[in-house]
């Protein structure tokens, strides 16, 4: 399947028509990201440069490079009993775990857009096709902490010293660290939607990307990551 899809990017994308109209959009804005099975939502950002090739008013093809993050992270409590049976000790003590993944991606979209005007100087229009992305950097940390008999979060300062990428000791002297993992692709793909509207060269979309990647080496290909996001940019028409 990411075969078929990188060989139809490029046959569109070798597509060329008389008389169509190239032009580029700088664009940057926000994204919403949620790892698939995971409640919690991420903020980032992502920027780029947008390509498009419109055949005429109503119909184009557009691509570009972005850049755009992809990462969660996971917080949970839980009750646990430590005991020593040479010292015949035992006692109920609650462990704090946290992880944290950020991944930085470059995309490259193919889209299919549909344009409508609604007014002289506006238009709108929407947006699908797939993209590819490749990740150029990553970070990852994880660790956990014993609290105590108390439920509580452990306070950051408290918890470990350090800066991410370091580590540091808490708690009871569990370890936080960071570290690199062989086992995660580069390569991702997946689905793109956009809807926005064009006022004279303004441009404001939002889109939601499906990322349908193996995010390691034994994953299946399954929805991993949902992206909302609202970017604005400036179109620049560069002639036929």
């Amino acid at each position: 399947m990411k075969k078929v899809t990188v060989v139809c990017m490029l046959i569109m994308s070798s597509l060329t028509v008389l008389h169509a109209q190239w032009s580029l959009t700088p664009e940057a804005g926000i994204t919403a990201i949620n790892r698939a099975g995971n409640d919690d939502w991420t903020a980032g950002w992502k920027l780029g440069v947008g390509l498009e090739y419109e055949f005429n008013n109503r119909f184009s093809l557009k691509s570009g490079l972005h850049y755009s993050q992809r990462g969660y992270s996971y917080n949970y409590l839980m009750p646990f009993y430590f005991s020593d049976p040479a010292m015949e000790y035992g006692s109920l003590d609650y462990v704090y775990s946290h992880g944290d993944m950020n991944r930085h991606f470059l995309q490259i979209p193919l889209m299919a857009k549909f344009s409508f005007d609604l007014t002289k100087d506006a238009r709108f229009n929407f947006a699908a096709g797939p993209y590819i992305g490749f990740c150029i950097n990553e970070s990852w940390g994880y660790g956990t902490w014993v609290l105590g008999e108390e439920p509580q979060n452990p306070n950051p300062y408290h918890g470990y010293y350090g800066n991410y990428g370091y580590g540091g000791y808490g708690g009871y002297g569990s370890y936080y660290y960071s570290s690199n993992n062989n086992n995660r692709k580069t390569f991702d793909w997946g689905l793109s939607f956009s809807m926005g509207v064009e006022v004279k060269n303004w441009v404001m979309n939002l889109g939601y990307e499906l990322d349908l990647g193996k995010e390691y080496r034994w994953d299946s290909m399954n929805p991993k990551y949902h992206t909302f996001s609202l970017s604005v940019g400036y179109k620049f028409k560069l002639g036929k």
